[in-house]
């Protein structure tokens, strides 16, 4: 008699076999894939040396048919098979417009290694473009004596000490206050625009002109979908009208100043009250909000015209990809009604928020970060040796990275770096190539 466990025992042995082939295969294919050599690129990742644009094109063109987003589909497939950017390197934006613009940064002495270590090594490397940048700092002693070293050093910033905010309008909080002053960012600043930038502001490329304008036009960069915070509230509140993007989504945040003061006496007007008592209750109540949404959103109802705005969905890939239909956000059909496929393209940043960088933002991780940008923005030419660990043909994603909002999946993003870099090969090379020799000098003597 045959039992059951016989029967076990005694059954045909191929398949065993088989899934020990499979293993086998398995392993040698793992170990093959570790074996190849691999080279650092900006974002602190490996890159196979031959996987080239056209490899990462090809992948992005194959997923696109596997979304299942009904609103990615809708929005985003037109775009992504459309026709190939215009790589003629003709610039429209007019240098002049500098000449009106400056940069304003909101501080403390509690951040100055931030500011010398982070900021400044960005700005001496990869900001050719006439310094005007100006410096907010708290009315106290030790703001004071910090105020003097900033003066002295490069950038050499105008420094100004903010007017002495009563604490009851921002909680005593530090984070509140450093928000309600760039409302109010006419007190310290005289340009005609005002580019916001923080502290830990990590410049990463040589920086243009039309990384921050189009036709004398700020560009805007708003995210849209599902959100990571809930900053919708404070901006639907104030506004009276439902947020369409996230803001706190580049840098510099380049706004008209005269718009700003409009913003406030709106909110002021909307509310019946001051400015400074609605700023007060988002304090108090811990009311989600960014100054940077609020401002965006307050441009794309009020001054769409005088702006030029693009917008960013998150990776199919991330999670933060669905629409959220919250209350205080637009539904999908507005989106479907008012991005334009010009708005959908990607478009290179000058700056990463570092201390908040999606890869990986240790101190000793920014020299990298620099390296890539140098060598793109002219070292490949001017100092090879230096740029041995750089692929030239990689896409360097922190032009296309802030936070935790990644763009780079998108294979439209290698047009616009080689655009943005044949820009400055024909455009800005002399004016460019001082900084970068610099760093070349500079790196040579470690």
């Amino acid at each position: 008699m045959v039992t059951q466990r016989d029967t076990m025992q005694t059954r045909p042995k191929k398949p065993l076999l088989l899934l020990g082939f499979l293993f086998i295969v398995l392993g040698f294919a793992l170990f093959h894939i570790s074996s190849i050599p691999t080279r650092r690129i900006g974002d602190g990742s490996t890159i196979q040396p031959n996987r080239k644009v056209g490899d990462v094109k090809q992948e992005y063109d194959n997923d696109v048919e596997n979304r299942t987003l009904p609103f990615t589909k809708t929005i985003m497939t037109p775009f992504a098979t459309g026709n190939q950017l215009s790589l003629s390197p003709t610039p429209d934006t007019p240098v002049d417009i500098m000449k009106d613009f400056g940069l304003y940064v909101r501080m403390y002495h509690g951040k100055r290694d931030d500011y010398f270590k982070i900021l400044v090594p960005s700005m001496k490397y990869f900001w050719f473009l006439p310094v005007n940048l100006t410096v907010v700092l708290d009315d106290t002693p030790e703001d004071k004596k910090f105020g003097k070293e900033v003066a002295n050093t490069f950038p050499f910033p105008k420094i100004c000490y903010d007017r002495k905010f009563d604490p009851k309008y921002y909680s005593n909080k530090g984070y509140f206050l450093q928000q309600l002053s760039m409302f109010y960012v006419e007190e310290c600043f005289d340009q005609k625009y005002v580019g916001f930038i923080d502290t830990d502001t990590l410049f990463v490329t040589s920086t243009t002109p039309e990384l921050m304008f189009h036709r004398a036009k700020p560009i805007v960069l708003g995210h849209y979908g599902q959100p990571r915070f809930e900053w919708w509230k404070g901006t639907s509140i104030a506004l009276g009208k439902k947020e369409v993007f996230t803001c706190m989504t580049y840098f510099p945040v380049v706004m008209k100043v005269e718009h700003l003061i409009a913003l406030r006496r709106y909110v002021a007007d909307l509310h019946n009250t001051s400015f400074l008592n609605v700023f007060r209750k988002f304090a108090t109540n811990q009311t989600d909000f960014s100054q940077f949404s609020i401002m965006c959103n307050y441009m794309w109802y009020f001054h769409h015209d005088e702006y030029q705005f693009h917008a960013q969905i998150q990776s199919p890939r991330e999670p933060y990809n669905n629409v959220l239909n919250a209350p205080g956000r637009q539904p999908v059909d507005y989106y479907q009604a008012h991005l334009t496929k010009k708005m959908l393209h990607p478009v290179p940043m000058s700056s990463m928020h570092f201390r908040h960088y999606l890869g990986h933002s240790h101190p000793r991780a920014l020299p990298q970060y620099i390296q890539v940008g140098a060598c793109f923005s002219g070292a490949f030419e001017w100092c090879p040796d230096l740029c041995k660990s750089i692929d030239p043909t990689a896409l360097q994603r922190e032009l296309f990275m802030f936070e935790k909002f990644d763009w780079a999946w998108n294979k439209h993003c290698f047009d616009v770096q080689r655009q943005h870099y044949m820009n400055i090969r024909t455009n800005y090379s002399e004016a460019v190539k001082p900084q970068i020799l610099q760093w070349c000098q500079d790196v040579g003597k470690v």
